[in-house]
């Protein structure tokens, strides 16, 4: 568990579909709490992360540390703005 948590970037792919038994959720979370603004961690799923809980075990650290991303930024109007400008200075 030691080497999970020291890794520069931990990939979990495809997060399980099936409720895993407690042991293996702790541990998971675990490995997710040691690595916590240390080091990156990305994780994969086809599952919405409201079930996240249903499938680690209903704790308060998992709907701590399974919560959406935040929107994207909206780069593309940002980019037509910034074209416009230049337009406008040309």
């Amino acid at each position: 568990m030691e080497v999970l948590a020291t890794v520069p970037l931990l990939i979990i792919d495809d997060l399980r579909m099936r409720k895993v038994g407690p042991t293996a959720a702790e541990e998971l979370l675990e490995i997710v709490m040691r690595r916590y603004e240390r080091a990156s961690t990305l994780v994969t799923s086809n599952r919405p992360v409201e079930d996240w809980g249903k499938l680690l075990g209903d704790s308060a650290a998992v709907h701590r540390y399974a919560r959406p991303p935040p929107p994207p930024p909206p780069y593309p109007q940002m980019w037509a703005e910034e074209l416009e400008d230049q337009n406008r200075l040309a």
